[in-house]
């Protein structure tokens, strides 16, 4: 940093150099001061060595790792209590599809071209019970893992959860990576510990780091990361966007935010001398990355046309419920009302670092937890307007930066900056709109989801470091009375980041512990929305089940199953559990009018009809049983309900042209018969 001993400004000091890492002696300062024969004072104001900055990032990275390491080892966790999670871990919720006691052959032992057939789930894509979600280089990795879990003798499910641990910890040191090449010219050893920390302790990462079936958004923002770098050929960026595209198909939402990602890098720390506005194109398209960009935009264009041309991209009607987005179907200004406040909940969620949430952790958000928005007369219609007035202003603040970083740092930095505001803020706004799939323009089934946000928390990071270097001036500071004040705002920093710091890791630690266990995870979630029709399904199975060390209370299962019921009669589902309560009580009305609303419930079918025949056959059988014909009027009255189904079902299938769907159905419309 060179000071002018005439007229006390600062300038930073452009310093070519082969890596990230340098150092600034002070002879070196002094005699390019003299070469641009400038009178000066020295400071030396960044150093960073290259010894201290590897040890600073290895702390971070070790930190990373205890604090997720140490939920998933521990079993300080009542509902999982004397069962040891290193050997014999509890598979929570989704989990249980990616270990080998689960249904997805694809993690097993089916083929390489299979599994890039399948979808996350192992059904072929084609399926009309297919969610289209295709991530082929996920399914992978848990292979990979698995053979690693092998080769270490250790459990399966643990080391996959392990492998989460390491992917989120060297994403953390990816981030400061990024940071680095975006104001490698005027940043300190400071922000990059900041900038570190707080996309390592952002709340919203819990979901994806310790529940493996969440590892898809891991490794797909792990690949954009890597697509970032500019000192690769533009293949290599192409092929890590390619594998984060094949991670998880949310990555195709990040193609602007890694575009604008590319022009921040470029155009901050290039030469900002003054260019003759007589620029060849090829010029031009060097300095703007199109041709890179343009291979990026090729590799996307095929991605979605294949996927189009394969029908591999819309989630068949039907798959969607209230009971998971409740808002899946609305249309006109009540779609537009209702997911703009989504969309807000998701922003405040990301910027809010855990400090400011809305509407608290849950691992599943469905009907009724967010009541519907009916007019524009609704409060909760405040919350994105205010937000889209902080974007207008933070629009207008960027355009009118000269010589400034985003936030209006004070620092002089001696380029020609005129255009990094503006830069900054596209990036940022391109960050964010990775959250565009819970913006309602599209259909999809994610509602409220932490695990949507990844990617968004890199903006959110990078943001408020740089409002941290600006309000407390972490950086170089000018001379005269605000350097005196420095190191009081450096103690105030401190003293509010230590605060902070330990508030996030202890509310991390304890909801990392919930997860552990699929029992503390449903009670927290009935915490949070008292309404939630399948958490209050899945503790109706737990009591039921004698799972968990909860011993079998019907009584109770019935509770949590009736409530499921009252909230959301739709959601059929719920009547397979009542009619097992049903027929464990004796009440074989209850149970045969239950059981038949299962059968008619496609999510049921399977499992409700081997029961249904299972009872019909036993009652019907017995040549001993004297009310054998009232058995059998009952029995053709269910059987007329089941054909009424049948026949409405498929009238609505004919209406809507869905022949797959039909197709589908005629064997069970005849083994129903």
């Amino acid at each position: 940093v060179l000071c002018s001993s005439r007229t006390s400004e600062c300038f930073l000091l452009k310093v070519k150099s082969k890596g990230p890492h340098f150092r600034l002696s002070k002879a070196q300062i002094v005699e390019k001061a003299k070469l641009e024969r400038m009178p000066v004072k020295v400071k030396i104001a960044v150093t960073n060595a290259p010894f201290h900055n590897n040890a600073v990032s290895f702390t971070i990275f070790l930190l990373s790792m205890v604090l997720y390491l140490r939920p998933i080892c521990t079993d300080n966790n009542p509902f999982i209590r004397r069962m040891d999670l290193i050997k014999k871990p509890v598979a929570t919720l989704d989990e249980i599809y990616f270990t080998l006691h689960g249904d997805n052959e694809d993690v097993k032992n089916t083929t390489i071209s299979q599994i890039f057939q399948n979808d996350y789930w192992g059904r072929p894509m084609s399926s009309h019970n297919s969610h289209k979600s295709y991530r082929p280089v996920t399914v992978l990795s848990f292979r990979a893992g698995y053979l690693l879990a092998d080769i270490l003798r250790m459990n399966g499910l643990f080391v996959q959860r392990v492998l989460n641990v390491v992917l989120h910890s060297v994403m953390v040191q990816m981030i400061g990576k990024l940071y680095q090449f975006i104001f490698k010219t005027d940043i300190s050893m400071a922000e990059l510990v900041i900038v570190r920390g707080l996309f390592l302790l952002h709340p919203t990462h819990i979901e994806s780091v310790v529940n493996i079936a969440n590892r898809a958004h891991l490794l797909s923002l792990t690949f954009t990361l890597l697509s970032l770098d500019l000192n690769t050929n533009c293949l290599y960026s192409c092929t890590m966007y390619a594998l984060a595209l094949l991670s998880c198909e949310t990555a195709v939402f990040a193609f602007p935010a890694v575009c604008a990602s590319w022009w921040c890098i470029d155009r901050i720390n290039a030469n900002h001398e003054k260019h003759s506005t007589k620029r060849s194109i090829l010029t031009l398209c060097k300095d703007y990355h199109i041709g890179r960009i343009i291979l990026l935009s090729t590799v996307v264009s095929i991605y979605i046309f294949i996927r189009l041309k394969l029908d591999w991209i819309d989630i068949p009607r039907g798959l969607i419920r209230r009971a998971e987005n409740p808002f899946y179907n609305l249309q006109g200004l009540e779609r537009f009302f209702n997911y703009s406040y989504i969309l807000s909940i998701h922003v405040v969620k990301c910027l809010g670092m855990g400090i400011v949430d809305m509407v608290g952790f849950s691992h599943e958000y469905g009907f009724d937890c967010v009541h519907l928005i009916e007019s524009w007369h609704d409060r909760r219609l405040i919350l994105p307007f205010i937000l889209s007035l902080g974007l207008v202003s933070m629009f207008a603040i960027s355009a009118r930066i000269s010589k400034k970083s985003l936030v209006g740092s004070r620092y002089k930095t001696g380029m020609d900056c005129n255009h990094d505001g503006i830069l900054l803020f596209f990036a940022f706004v391109a960050w964010m709109g990775t959250l565009f799939p819970v913006s309602g323009f599209i259909r999809v089934g994610t509602f409220i989801a932490d695990r949507i946000m990844m990617a968004s928390t890199v903006a959110s990071s990078i943001l408020w470091t740089r409002i941290l270097k600006d309000v407390y001036h972490l950086g170089v500071v000018e001379s005269g009375k605000r350097r005196r004040n420095n190191s009081s705002r450096k103690v105030v920093i401190c003293v509010l980041l230590a605060f902070l710091s330990s508030h996030l890791w202890l509310k991390i630690h304890h909801r990392s512990v919930q997860w552990m266990s699929p029992v503390s995870l449903l009670l927290s979630s009935l915490e949070t929305c008292p309404l939630s029709v399948k958490s209050n399904l899945e503790m109706s199975k737990v009591h039921s089940s004698g799972l968990f060390g909860f011993p079998i209370d019907s009584d109770t299962a019935l509770k949590f199953a009736e409530r499921a019921r009252d909230i959301d009669p739709d959601f059929c589902d719920v009547y397979l559990q009542l009619s097992k309560i049903y027929i464990r009580q004796n009440r074989i009305l209850d149970f045969e009018e239950t059981i038949t609303k299962g059968v008619i419930c496609p999510f049921t079918m399977h499992d409700a009809h081997s029961l249904f025949q299972q009872y019909w056959k036993n009652v019907l059988g017995d040549s001993t049983n004297s009310k054998t014909t009232q058995f059998k009027q009952r029995y053709d009255v269910q059987l007329k309900i089941i054909q009424r189904a049948i026949e409405k079902e498929i009238q609505s299938q004919q209406v809507n042209q869905n022949s797959e769907t039909a197709t589908v159905r005629k064997p069970i419309q005849e083994e129903e018969l």
